[in-house]
């Protein structure tokens, strides 16, 4: 582990950047399925991952879901093409005679890489006439880091693993006009969160001498609870279903010390569901962090988000058969598809996460795979 860390640190002072990067946005779980539609999804939120984007949805679900096991893994793009676009490089040319201005391909690529789990539990049971609700697990691991300053760099790191578990319930109004849920949930979360200059004494002692030093002892293992509260307000307009959904996530914030910190946010969306000629359109639109909680910079564009679904054959288990997203992130666009085999369903994603402070600034480019087991 030292060894990597030590590794990962020389690769980037080597490749430095001037860029200034904004602060990644923290959330606790992201679907493929949210991702592809450009991350729009507080009015739809009728799958498995309900309880991590709008508990409301627990009520007007329209099937109970059983998440068994899922897997997923995420990672930025750039920085793996840029990196063997300089391998090819390097094997025509013994490296003392690669040009610098070949190495500084990677300048400006963010290395970012998530492993975890899908939701695994039950959601959408009854509780009464019109009432619902669910429990859900999860687990991540995120390695996320940036370089600032070509001349005297200092990084950004972002490292942790964490577990989640999620309960809520969700009562509906007005004859399932209205729906209104709560989650509560506690998440335990082990790694770091710190800037680092590359010639701090720590980072030295942990190159040169592979001993325990300062670095390793800033990793903290924290746990935080907190609840999200939203609502769901439907319009039977035939043949157009109509919603209004709005939900306030990590209520007080969630607080893990040295590894980090989730703050509070507000989202509202719109979504519109109808069928035509044996299709299922879905369209959906969001403002998310309506307080401007997880930016330092107002920026009316990067946080309005839109998207699109096509689905064949629904099946059993809530999903289609085959489905099809198209969607906006920002000033970014996002593409998505679910392939349902009667259970056994893959979700990928192609999206971009603004590293920059306003719309359009920095562009991150990720691919997303998700495998889950859904009953």
């Amino acid at each position: 582990m030292r060894f990597l860390l030590a590794f990962f640190l020389v690769f980037l002072y080597l490749f430095s950047i001037s860029h200034l990067f904004a602060k990644e946005p923290e959330f606790l779980l992201e679907s493929n399925r949210a991702r592809g539609m450009g991350n729009a999804f507080v009015a739809v939120a009728n799958d498995e991952y309900v309880l991590y984007q709008n508990p409301a949805g627990l009520v007007s679900m329209p099937h109970n879901i059983y998440s068994i096991v899922g897997i997923g893994g995420t990672s930025s793009k750039g920085w793996i093409e840029e990196l063997g676009g300089t391998l090819e490089v390097t094997k025509v040319k013994p490296p003392k005679e690669v040009d610098s201005d070949k190495l500084e391909v990677l300048a400006g690529k963010k290395i970012y890489v998530e492993a975890g789990t899908s939701p695994i539990g039950l959601v959408g049971l009854p509780c009464g006439n019109s009432c619902s609700w669910g429990l859900s697990l999860s687990a991540s691991t995120i390695f996320d880091i940036l370089v600032h300053n070509p001349i005297f760099p200092y990084f950004e790191l972002r490292a942790f693993a964490q577990g989640a578990l999620l309960g809520g319930f969700a009562i509906s109004f007005w004859d399932y006009a209205f729906d209104v849920g709560m989650n509560f949930k506690t998440v335990r979360r082990d790694g770091t969160q710190r800037e680092f200059h590359i010639f701090d004494s720590e980072i030295v002692e942990l190159i040169e001498k592979q001993n325990r030093t300062p670095l390793q002892d800033t990793w903290e293992t924290a746990t935080s609870a907190s609840a999200d509260v939203g609502f769901m307000l439907h319009f039977e307009n035939y043949p157009i279903e109509q919603r209004l959904g709005g939900v306030m996530r990590n209520i007080g914030g969630m607080d893990f010390g040295k590894a980090g910190s989730i703050p509070m946010q507000i989202d509202l969306g719109y979504a519109a569901e109808a069928e035509w000629f044996g299709l299922d359109f879905l369209f959906a639109l969001d403002y998310h962090d309506l307080a401007n909680e997880q930016h330092e910079t107002f920026s009316f564009e990067r946080n309005l988000k839109f998207g699109l679904e096509v689905g064949i054959l629904k099946l059993f288990n809530g999903h289609h058969l085959l489905s099809f997203r198209l969607g906006q992130n920002g000033a970014y666009s996002t593409q998505g598809a679910t392939l349902n085999l009667y259970g056994i369903k893959f979700d990928l994603a192609y999206w971009s996460q603004e590293l920059g402070e306003v719309a359009g600034e920095k562009e991150d480019p990720r691919l997303s795979l998700q495998v889950s087991f859904i009953l």
